[in-house]
């Protein structure tokens, strides 16, 4: 028979002898380990090790990146053009954060995507013959998933642009009325249902929204002024003095200022300077015999040039084309004559002018020349101009830029424009019905 605690001894024993050897063999080998790698490297394991089953706790226990997109609106501008401008300009749109839109006059335009918040919209590039009605920079504010409508409105003038203004009548130079075109001769309208005397007078504004010409009156058979609008609304007079010689109250021959807000004229034998806005009337009275007849103004209004007169008593008239002071002063004489009349100077460039030369004979012997502004380099031009040889010009009105002209052209009982340069060719233009037209002027004002 066994033993039983000698028995249980030795189990217990083999087991204590067993877990020893265990125990031995997990200290044994990190010693070794040790002993084997070295120091320092087994210290970078170590921590290596514990950074990485760091980052394992911290990937469990962030919570999942859902991306949702931050809440936008949108802006609604509503933009509206009024007035009598008939194909006015668009506009430019500037919506903060967004890149700048062209507009039409009229529309409405969707700025999509705005985060939420407040933001400036500005209505620019606004024509000068228009005007913004209200504040053009308004601030909206965009909410989530929102429309946010902002609204602008423009009042525009009537405006002559890349348009003539003419005299339009009867094939034996009758009925007269003013009449406007396209360039090309498309598009004529009827500005005034009124017949002219002077048919020849009618000079557009710089800025296109004025009209002004010189027309008899009945009450007293003078010649007086008359300014409108660029559609022939507002018809008015221009405001004259009285005097016992209907001569003398005559006023005639009105030339722009570049700032479309002065005329000058003749008054009898005076040059006036009229300002629209203010009524103010500057006079300028030249000695007996002496009268200027301004065809331009030159230097922002300091300086003139047009048509000076001597008729002294028992001596030929004499006729100048000349500059002079808005003062009366330093009148210079460019060009003389006591056989012939000249005709509409006009500044081509900074030193050149183009004139019409009229000897004294019946008939429509009129040619074009050029000189120099200080006198110099005088020259005949028709055949630089693409003329025909029975061509007989008129007269002429120049292009915005003053590289082109046009010209209003007999040829036998054939009258026409035509429209030429230097050294260029003369191109018809061509109306959809037949009828006298005469002296053209072109508008400044072209499409921006």
């Amino acid at each position: 028979m066994k033993n039983p605690t000698k028995s249980g001894l030795r189990q217990f024993s083999s087991s204590t002898k067993l877990h020893e050897k265990t125990v031995i063999s997990s200290e044994i080998i990190p010693a070794l380990l040790f002993s084997r790698i070295g120091n320092k490297t087994f210290l970078i394991f170590l921590v290596g090790t514990m950074l990485f089953l760091s980052s394992c706790d911290k990937e469990e226990s962030t919570a999942p990146n859902t991306n949702d997109p931050e809440p936008t609106g949108n802006i609604l501008v509503k933009i509206s053009t009024l007035g009598a401008d008939d194909d006015p300009d668009g506009y430019t749109l500037k919506v903060e954060g967004s890149a700048e839109l062209n507009t039409d006059a009229n529309g409405e335009y969707t700025i999509p995507n705005k985060r939420v918040g407040l933001y400036n919209v500005e209505l620019t590039n606004i024509s000068s013959h228009c005007t913004g009605n209200g504040n053009m920079l308004k601030e909206v504010t965009v909410a989530a998933d929102g429309t946010t409508s902002v609204e602008f409105e423009v009042s525009c003038k009537a405006i002559l642009r890349d348009r003539i203004v003419y005299s339009k009548g009867l094939d034996n130079f009758t009925e007269f009325k003013f009449h406007t075109s396209k360039l090309d001769g498309t598009n004529e309208k009827l500005l005034l249902d009124k017949v002219i005397s002077f048919p020849n007078s009618i000079r557009i504004s710089p800025d296109g929204t004025k009209l002004i010409f010189h027309d008899r009156i009945e009450e007293n058979n003078s010649v007086q002024l008359f300014l409108m609008d660029a559609n022939g609304d507002n018809l008015e007079m221009i405001p004259f003095e009285q005097n016992t010689n209907v001569g003398f109250m005559n006023q005639f021959n009105p030339v722009w200022h570049p700032d479309s807000k002065k005329i000058t004229f003749r008054s009898g034998n005076k040059v006036v300077t009229y300002d629209l806005e203010t009524a103010a009337r500057v006079e300028l009275e030249l000695d007996n015999g002496e009268s200027f007849s301004v065809n331009e103004i030159l230097d922002n209004g300091n300086k003139f040039l047009g048509i000076y007169f001597i008729n002294e008593v028992g001596e030929p008239a004499k006729r100048s084309i000349a500059t002079m002071n808005s003062n009366g002063g330093d009148i210079k004489i460019l060009k003389e004559t006591t056989d012939y009349s000249f005709l509409a100077p006009r500044v081509v460039n900074g030193n050149t002018i183009v004139y019409m030369q009229r000897f004294n004979a019946p008939g429509f012997f009129l040619e074009p020349w050029m000189m120099n502004l200080d006198g110099t380099d005088d020259i005949q031009i028709k055949n630089k101009l693409g003329f025909s040889e029975t061509d007989l010009p008129q007269s002429f009105t120049l292009s915005p830029d003053k590289t082109e002209m046009i010209f209003y052209i007999a040829n036998g009982f054939n009258f026409y424009f035509g429209k030429t340069k230097i050294n260029g060719n003369i191109q018809p233009i061509n109306f959809e019905n037949r009828a006298l037209r005469i002296h053209p002027d072109w508008s400044a004002v072209t499409r921006k």
